[in-house]
């Protein structure tokens, strides 16, 4: 499916579907000039259908063309914007469905184990902090503390920038991806912390 373009209130213009056998053989195209949402189904306008057949190819045009599909405007948006700024909520739906048609939903899933686990990530944080206060840094000058501190943050954060993207070349689980950081900063404050002790 490609949408040029998609409005408010549930109109998409330049609609193209393509249409695949198991074989994954383009079987046929369908191009339309708007398409509007009617609810369970969107209705396309100024249609041309051609279907691709063992020796020729058959073309159809229409002026309306009824089409079921679970695709709704909300899905559209969704697909133009960056899955960090989307909430939580919509984007656990929106992998799931990516994964049922067969698309790629890995960077949906990094972003959602991303802001679910936002929490421990920012109690790791403040372990390390409190590692530098109760820790080895206790006896350093403030300048020291905080010079370690924006390394430590930097650091941090690079490993995620670094992780996510790898999860997505490599194909390993984006969970694991959004893991490796926070346990690195939770290991890496409880070890300050208990050496201290």
């Amino acid at each position: 499916m490609h949408v040029d373009a998609v409005q408010r209130g549930g109109v998409a213009y330049g609609v193209t579907l393509l249409s695949f056998d198991d074989n994954r053989r383009l079987q046929s195209t369908l191009m339309a000039e708007r398409a509007t949402h009617a609810g369970d189904h969107w209705v396309l306008e100024q249609v041309k259908l051609t279907r691709l057949e063992s020796d020729r190819t058959a073309t159809e045009e229409t002026t309306l063309w009824r089409w079921e599909t679970a695709i709704t405007p909300q899905l559209l948006t969704l697909d133009v914007v960056e899955p960090e700024t989307l909430p939580v909520l919509e984007l656990w739906p929106y992998a799931q469905y990516l994964k049922q048609q067969g698309m790629v939903f890995v960077d949906i899933e990094l972003a959602f184990w991303r802001k679910m686990l936002q929490p421990l990530a920012t109690l790791g944080l403040v372990l390390v902090a409190m590692s530098f206060i109760f820790g080895p840094l206790r006896e350093g000058t403030m300048g020291a503390r905080i010079f370690v501190g924006v390394i430590v943050g930097v650091v941090f954060r690079i490993s995620q920038d670094f992780f996510g993207p790898a999860s997505l070349i490599f194909g390993y689980d984006p969970l694991v991806a959004a893991l490796v950081p926070i346990a690195a900063c939770w290991l890496g404050g409880t070890w300050l912390l208990w050496r201290r002790a």
